[in-house]
């Protein structure tokens, strides 16, 4: 759903521009950015750090709602994109340093 038609949904359903408004700036403020493809967001997870796996679940979170791909799966990749994927991670596997 865009930004459009959500707000046309809410103006159908009687709510008042007063609330919407309310609701808009708490959407901003909580770093809602619209919905993005699952493209535009396999896109935006290699600005994640190249450790990101190896951090807490706090700040994977953290990270992944100021990216805005909160509720992105890396679903049916390419060979290609899976290659370009461990890619990224992979640099910071390479650099850890072997377990006993």
């Amino acid at each position: 759903m865009t930004y459009d038609e959500a707000r046309e949904e809410l103006i159908l359903k009687g709510v008042s521009q007063k609330t919407i408004r309310f609701l808009e700036t708490m959407a901003i403020h909580a770093g809602y950015r619209g919905h993005l493809t699952p493209r535009e967001m396999f896109e935006r997870s290699f600005d994640r750090p190249s450790n990101f796996f190896e951090l807490p679940p706090g700040d994977q979170w953290d990270i992944d709602k100021r990216l805005g791909i909160l509720d992105w799966v890396f679903d049916d990749p390419t060979p290609e994109e899976t290659a370009r994927f461990r890619a990224h991670y992979d640099r910071w596997n390479a650099k850890k340093p072997p377990t006993l």
